[in-house]
């Protein structure tokens, strides 16, 4: 919001000279109080722009600085509009006058649509110089913290997941600001932010036995990744002086939460898939009404989002996280499962084994997560 300069009223000072040929003395004394108040006047103006001016340069430094650094931290940020601009400055787009950040999607924040969309529209057009892979964490750090690492030793997600802690510390606003800026709301301090990482020994082994045989298999998965990230902590200073064990570990879910598997050519014309973060994309949610695809462009240049389908003003953006409805897989990826569309019990009777245990995984996230 733009800060209007208080108008200030500078009238020309009026000094009428009275007549008097043999006073000169008083009238010099009258002249020099005239002047001295002129003097005060202007002072005061001086002073009044300076403060001025010092007040319009706090709020230009609060708006451009860091990440924890806002005119008014008690504004929300405007997550869609943040990133239809940063991609407009990068030739790409957003249909923000047609979609919303929501929080009352079941599953947490999702992309509510607020006018009608036609079947095969592009929602958003996200340029790929825009989504950080995991090269852009390697080369990302200095040389004095490559030597902190082995990137042999650390895996894709770890490396990434250092990056956005460093990121989300960081005091300077860095190229993807935008990006964790609409990664903040689902921080360790959101509570619909859930993974079988994050829970404890105990707790995993009460979730082993709700869990019936996918639960037990879930369980089993995430401590060997859980043992697997310890190693990996114990190793490398840079995690160590990054955060806890228990940031990595939380960071690296969060990551995992929203990383894509996108399709990119490189310069011989080879499609090649890389793991990245996409603004905006990680913000739309998983159902079993899929009606948004997304997917990299012929050219190679933009992630392009794109309806399936007819959707009406109301509807929630829905695409699909995995190439197929793997229970364990969504758990472990992303915390969360579907509520099974199919009974436990077939028409005539017989029990459908498959079904039966995704209840039970279902049922032991909905009490453990």
């Amino acid at each position: 919001m733009p800060v209007r300069r208080p108008r200030t009223n500078v009238g020309q000072v009026k000094i009428e000279e009275e007549e008097c040929p043999f006073d000169v003395g008083a009238t010099s004394a009258r002249d020099k109080k005239q002047q001295q108040r002129q003097r005060q006047k202007v002072l005061v103006m001086i002073i009044a722009i300076i403060i001025l001016a010092i007040l319009l340069g706090f709020v230009s430094v609060s708006k451009v600085g860091g990440l924890n650094q806002v005119a008014n931290e008690n504004e929300p940020i405007d997550v869609i509009a943040s990133l239809a601009r940063w991609f407009l400055e990068r030739q790409g787009f957003i249909l923000s006058d047609k979609i919303t950040l929501d929080t009352q999607f079941s599953a947490g924040r999702g992309v509510r649509v607020t006018e009608q969309l036609a079947k095969d529209q592009i929602i958003a057009s996200i340029p790929l110089g825009c989504l950080v892979s995991v090269e852009h964490a390697a080369a990302a750090f200095s040389s004095t913290e490559e030597e902190m690492y082995d990137a042999d030793a650390l895996g894709d997600l770890d490396l990434m997941a250092a990056l956005v802690q460093r990121e989300l510390r960081h005091k300077e606003r860095s190229q993807w600001a935008p990006l964790w800026e609409s990664m903040l709301p689902d921080d360790s301090s959101n509570v619909r932010f859930k993974s079988l990482l994050l829970l404890n020994w105990s707790e995993l082994e009460s979730f082993a036995k709700d869990g019936g045989p996918k639960g037990r298999l879930a369980a089993k998965e995430a401590e060997r990744i859980k043992h697997t990230l310890h190693k990996r902590y114990a190793r490398s200073k840079l995690l160590a002086q990054l955060g806890t064990l228990d940031d990595f570990i939380r960071t690296v879910a969060l990551v995992q939460s929203r990383v894509f598997g996108v399709a990119v050519r490189d310069a011989q014309g080879k499609w090649h898939r890389a793991r990245c973060l996409v603004p905006f994309a990680d913000l739309v949610n998983y159902c079993n009404d899929i009606n948004l695809e997304c997917q990299t462009n012929v050219e190679s240049t933009h992630f392009e989002c794109t309806t399936t389908r007819a959707i009406e003003a109301g509807s929630f953006l829905c695409a699909s996280y995995a190439g197929d409805d793997d229970r364990v897989s969504l758990l472990l990826n992303y915390g969360f499962v579907l509520e099974p569309t199919l009974p436990a019990d077939t028409i005539d009777g017989e029990k459908d084994e498959d079904a039966a245990a995704s209840w039970l995984l279902f049922s032991a996230v909905q009490k453990h997560l």
